[in-house]
């Protein structure tokens, strides 16, 4: 596999290897491993001939071995043209482009419009938003975590600075947020380039010696119409894992429906988790 995608594949017949003894086998890769993607050798042992209760084809015993190392993908925007940034209106700061809107409540600090090739990113009333908390778990609840991060759950955030400008070909929007009962601050970049790719920075300061609470997570939160319900993903699956239980779950590209994450969440239990996910595409039946 090259980034998740196949590009050889082999049987090896007869291993002729007795119990309790090694030998070494040449696997011809050729230009397989050209390029600069990570590269993966699935390896899967299957019965040859059946036996009780096994059908010939079952798998014994699988792995998969890194022959190149994964490199994360760049994070970059684009530089080829420029957005444009309307601040004429005492309500809202618009940034636009050819084929996107993005608008920011000037009141709320926050992107309350996500538009993109025609189509509503955001859903209806929802906004792009800083969150601390998820659903807790079994574990959680046993310790009590849910009393002891309430604080974080749905904290009062005030816009204390609003300010945007041009950096180059790039929109740059700088908001502060005050978290009194938190005694905290919150600041946010965004970077937003000719095509509508948005960059975040989010970075929480904190004082010195005051009393507060840890939290469940850090991060931000889109709520997204419910027609983009396909997911796609580079990383481990498809079922889910851990950092502590991962390796029973190969790397490769998987793509599944988005409803059953959102049932899982109603009552109250983790999104599906996985490890050494890169690039997450979201879409709808368009």
């Amino acid at each position: 596999l090259e980034n998740g995608v196949p590009v050889l594949n082999g049987r090896v017949d007869r291993l002729d290897v007795p119990a309790q003894h090694r030998r070494e086998i040449s696997l011809p890769l050729g230009d397989a491993v050209t390029g600069e993607g990570e590269i993966l050798l699935n390896l899967k042992y299957r019965l040859k001939q059946a036996q009780p209760l096994l059908s010939a084809g079952h798998t014994l015993a699988y792995q998969q071995l890194s022959i190149r190392s994964y490199k994360p993908s760049s994070l970059g925007l684009c530089d080829m043209s420029a957005p444009t940034i309307r601040d004429n209106d005492t309500r809202l700061l618009i940034v636009e482009g050819n084929d996107f809107v993005l608008e920011f409540n000037r009141r709320s600090g926050l992107v309350t419009r996500y538009e993109a090739n025609g189509r509503q990113l955001l859903k209806d009333g929802a906004s792009l938003r800083p969150n601390f908390w998820r659903a807790p778990t079994d574990n959680d609840f046993g310790a009590g975590l849910q009393r002891r991060y309430e604080a974080w759950k749905n904290p009062e955030m005030k816009v204390e600075s609003f300010e945007s400008r041009m950096d180059g070909s790039q929109a740059v929007v700088n908001v502060t947020f005050d978290i009194k009962s938190l005694f905290a601050k919150l600041l946010f970049e965004y970077r937003i380039d000719a095509r509508g790719a948005i960059k975040v920075s989010e970075k929480l300061v904190t004082t010195p010696g005051a009393k507060v609470s840890e939290f469940f997570r850090f991060g931000m939160r889109m709520d997204m119409p419910e027609s983009f319900e396909y997911l796609q993903y580079y990383g481990r699956g498809p079922m889910e894992n851990y950092a502590d239980r991962k390796l029973s779950q190969d790397i490769g590209i998987y793509i599944m429906r988005s409803v059953p994450m959102l049932r899982l969440d109603r009552i109250d239990k983790f999104h599906r988790f996985v490890c050494g996910c890169d690039g997450l595409y979201i879409a709808d039946k368009a």
